[in-house]
């Protein structure tokens, strides 16, 4: 039998270490900001305050999946596709900051949608 060596990995450079330390960091300000998102979309519910029982509330459904599920979906991502890039020892500390940046379109894009119930 024969056996191969496995080739050893340098250690870390102080370049990884800042990336690994920022990725973490901005990973928990995107849950904050997930957490933020769906207290803002309790108050969605207050856009059927002017109806008097003949709104259509498809759209405020619509708001709550697109903000909710939709934050979660991408915190979720997130935080599997930084795990994928700090393993590789790829840079990852861009991940959070577009997981952010769709978090708040997200927010946007619901409030809207709660805002037509009317």
């Amino acid at each position: 039998m024969t056996f191969t060596q496995q080739p050893v990995r340098p250690p870390r450079t102080t370049n990884q270490v800042v990336d690994i330390v920022m990725t973490v960091v901005m990973l928990v300000v995107q849950g904050l900001a997930f957490l933020i998102s769906v207290y803002i979309s309790f108050f969605f519910g207050m856009a059927t305050d002017s109806c008097s029982g003949e709104c259509n509330t498809a759209p405020l459904d619509a708001a709550f999946v697109v903000t909710d599920g939709g934050g979660l979906a991408t915190l979720a991502l997130a935080i599997i596709v930084s795990i994928v890039l700090l393993v590789r020892r790829r840079l990852a500390f861009w991940v959070p900051l577009v997981g952010i940046a769709i978090q708040i379109a997200l927010v946007i894009v619901g409030a809207h949608l709660a805002s037509s119930v009317v």
